[in-house]
């Protein structure tokens, strides 16, 4: 099985918004990334900065429909969140392995 993993949980303070919500092309940038990864991988983990951070982008994410998405894309999305604030994408791959 292979797996893949979005470290979405940045805080984006130099950009001053958050780069997985900016829209291209009518659509956020995760749900690009998502449905480019689901080309290639059996699962997608995404990892939010916090558990509220994380049911916000599955919201997003499941209400923006991805290209020829499937019921079964839906299950193979899986969503969680940094257990340790502060240590950036080490503590996001940490979540995400």
């Amino acid at each position: 099985m292979r797996s893949a993993i979005i470290l979405a949980g940045g805080n984006s303070h130099r950009l001053g918004v958050e780069k997985a919500l900016l829209e291209f092309d009518g659509r956020p940038l995760i749900c690009w990334v998502a449905e480019t990864l689901l080309s290639a991988a059996d699962e997608l983990l995404v990892v939010a900065r916090d558990q509220e951070h994380a049911k916000r982008l599955a919201e997003i994410v499941s209400d923006r429909t991805l290209l020829d998405q499937t019921r079964s894309d839906r299950i193979r999305i899986r969503f969680t969140w940094d257990r340790v604030s502060g240590f950036g994408p080490v503590a996001g791959l940490e979540a995400g392995l």
